[in-house]
């Protein structure tokens, strides 16, 4: 009876989050005007995929309207998973590179190793666009790719020509910070997530109507049903910018926010202010 109790309990405050989430977003979504903004990205692409499905959480309809020159790097973070499910979790990102007919290659090793492999695909490959999760996050995963990456174009001596562009996973870019918008309508978004849900399966637990809260309030940046965004960069930009990675304690606010979507905006706000 106790247990049957606690699973009663625990779909209320599921289905009572859900509700509020999407309440709060539709008061978030009329307090955003609309502004000038990119509606698209261009160019050879090598996106960092610190675990499988950033990718297709942050980037899907980018991935979808430039699946000729993309590259998926996985980085191989392995997100607490146990060995047998990081290795389904990586074949499921192969599941979604041949959907999409996308190269996939894996970025193995040990920290060092990763920053030198790094280095020598963006010398190769010579990419136009590299792609990763934006400054503000909570996983320690995330914020290891964003220092592969420093570290990576720190060694590369010549000269090169790339913007970094950062992608929203779970915690919302600032508007401030965005600088390109892909609109999605409603039957697309919906299209989005069941893609995600057929391939992922690991990812059952995945709080979906949260996710499509978020891109619906930022649906308001340019008159879209909802979109996905991105903060774009030059180089020197991006590493001037690095400060703004959040230290521990302030990822534990993050942490103790993102759940609900008006709480994380505040709470990002702070971090943006220096509060």
């Amino acid at each position: 009876m106790i247990n049957y109790m606690k699973k009663i309990y625990s779909i209320y405050t599921k289905k009572s989050n859900e509700f509020l989430n999407i309440m709060d977003s539709y008061y978030l979504r009329g307090k955003i005007s609309e502004k000038k903004v990119d509606r698209k990205l261009i160019g050879k692409s090598l996106i960092l995929v610190p675990h499988a499905d950033d990718e297709w959480v942050g980037c899907s309809q980018f991935i979808i309207n430039n699946n000729s020159d993309v590259v998926l790097y996985n980085m191989d973070m392995q997100g607490g998973d146990s060995p047998d499910i990081h290795i389904t979790r990586k074949k499921e990102l192969e599941k979604m590179a041949y959907k999409y007919k996308l190269k996939l290659q894996d970025n193995i090793g040990k920290v060092e190793e990763k920053v030198v492999n790094l280095e020598k695909k963006i010398e190769e490959f010579k990419p136009d666009l590299i792609f990763l999760p934006f400054f503000i996050d909570w996983h320690e995963d995330h914020i290891a790719v964003m220092n592969i990456l420093r570290e990576a174009l720190r060694n590369i001596k010549k000269d090169i020509d790339v913007k970094i562009v950062m992608y929203q996973v779970s915690v919302p870019i600032p508007e401030q910070y965005i600088t390109t918008c892909i609109g999605m309508d409603r039957r697309t978004q919906i299209d989005k997530w069941k893609t995600f849900r057929d391939i992922y399966s690991t990812q059952a637990f995945f709080p979906v109507k949260r996710f499509c809260c978020n891109e619906y309030i930022n649906g308001g940046i340019i008159n879209s049903y909802a979109a996905e965004v991105y903060s774009c960069m030059d180089i020197n930009e991006w590493l001037s910018d690095f400060s703004m990675i959040p230290d521990r304690k302030e990822r534990i606010d993050i942490v103790n926010s993102f759940r609900n979507v008006k709480k994380i905006r505040k709470c990002t706000g702070k971090l943006i202010d220096g509060e």
